[in-house]
């Protein structure tokens, strides 16, 4: 067995596969892991068997699958996938996606939107020639947000009125919930429409909404100072918003809710049964997304980078955003990208290993250590990951971060 098999610790890992023709730089914003929690069904569809890369940038989740954005444009999707709603589009050239019940929508860079899965109701045939700006999707309807604020929706629009497209423009915040909408208006108040029988369609009264997620049978709203409201279903408490005021993210599943706080943790409420209540711990989190009977998150990946890279020279091998005083292995590979599989997790080489250095994280996260490259290496394709160590503290999972990957040669 590989040394590295043998620690008992909990790995983050940040990877670069070095270049010294020149360096590519990570693109901006938070990319990360996706993290799952909570199933009814113990993962009978692989709902939560999340893609292993690590520049993720949007999740949705509401039925039995799961769908992700990768930062290229690409479309992850996994879990139950009977009627296709698991089938992505090919392609890099998507920037959201949303999860229906049992069919998934991707929203196209041009505006147009592409519908997969079941369609009985013609939830998946989004109106040709119309541009929009973010879309959702509810148990068996859709609803597209176009440039000039207004609303569209299509699908199934029975006694509900999920389907009654508000008359205004300006709108901004949608959120598509099972059988109702909501919206934030230009004031920061909000308006809603769809099933009402608990009241979940009728916003709080307020002008400081900043974003609204709507549910199964209950909504949430964020407000301008960071707290929390929530009106509607109650049969779980789901409705029943965490004090605080610290609070930059929400979203709604079916009979719970979560929320992601200005430090990366998450809070999440309602339905226990199923563990929909119990978040992964930790911080780092930038995205969630509750669904019916499971939930996602990202969570931001360490950023890896190196410079000074030529054969003979000293090259400085740089890891930020990891957790203080955790203990930062750098390894190599001349051997390929792998993965492989290991105890702690996929590792984005191959074996045999080089540990070329380690290093404990700063208070900041950064761990900085200096590299001197063998001059017999030059024209050689060379691999580096660097693994940021944390010793376990009780029963932990699915709690393994992941960088972007590069590749090229040695010059």
């Amino acid at each position: 067995m590989h040394p590295l098999s043998s620690f008992r610790y909990l790995f983050t890992f940040a990877l670069l596969s070095i270049s010294f023709v020149g360096l590519v730089s990570a693109q901006e914003g938070a990319t990360g892991q996706v993290i799952g929690w909570g199933d009814g069904w113990a993962n009978a569809w692989g709902q939560l068997d999340n893609p292993p890369q690590r520049d993720f940038v949007m999740v949705s989740s509401k039925g039995y699958h799961s769908l992700a954005l990768r930062v290229n444009g690409e479309v992850a999707a996994w879990g139950r996938n009977e009627d296709g709603q698991s089938d992505a589009p090919a392609g890099a050239n998507f920037r959201r996606v949303a999860c229906g019940n049992w069919f998934s929508l991707a929203l196209a860079d041009d505006g147009s939107v592409v519908g997969f899965g079941r369609n009985n109701y013609g939830q998946c045939d989004a109106p040709a020639g119309e541009i929009f700006t973010s879309i959702g999707a509810g148990y068996s309807h859709s609803v597209g947000l176009k440039e000039d604020g207004s609303i569209l929706c299509w699908g199934r629009n029975d006694n509900y009125g999920q389907c009654n497209n508000p008359p205004e423009v300006g709108l901004s915040g949608l959120s598509v919930g099972y059988y109702h909408n909501l919206a934030i208006r230009p004031d920061g108040s909000m308006v809603g429409w769809g099933r009402n029988d608990l009241g979940q369609s009728i916003p709080r009264q307020g002008n400081d909404f900043v974003k609204v997620a709507a549910g199964g049978i209950h909504s949430i709203a964020l407000k301008s100072d960071g707290s929390l409201v929530g009106w509607g279903g109650y049969f779980y408490g789901q409705d029943q918003v965490p004090p605080g005021n610290d609070f930059v993210d929400i979203s709604a599943g079916r009979f719970h809710s979560a929320a992601l706080r200005a430090d990366g943790t998450i809070e999440a409420w309602g339905r226990t049964d199923w563990g929909l209540s119990e978040p992964p711990e930790g911080d780092g989190f930038v995205r969630l997304a509750a669904g019916r009977s499971h939930s996602l998150a990202i969570r931001e990946a360490p950023n890896y980078s190196v410079s000074g890279l030529r054969a003979g020279g000293i090259s400085t091998l740089t890891v930020s955003g990891c957790k203080p005083g955790s203990l930062v292995y750098f390894i190599g590979s001349l051997h390929g990208a792998g993965p492989v599989e290991m105890p702690f997790g996929v590792v984005e080489l191959s074996e045999p290993f080089i540990l070329l250095d380690k290093q404990l994280a700063d208070s900041n996260g950064l761990a900085v250590r200096g590299w001197r490259i063998p001059s017999h290496m030059a024209g050689m394709e060379f691999f580096s990951q660097a693994l940021s160590v944390t010793p376990l503290l009780g029963h932990r999972v699915n709690d393994k971060i992941f960088s972007n990957s590069l590749t090229a040669t040695f010059r």
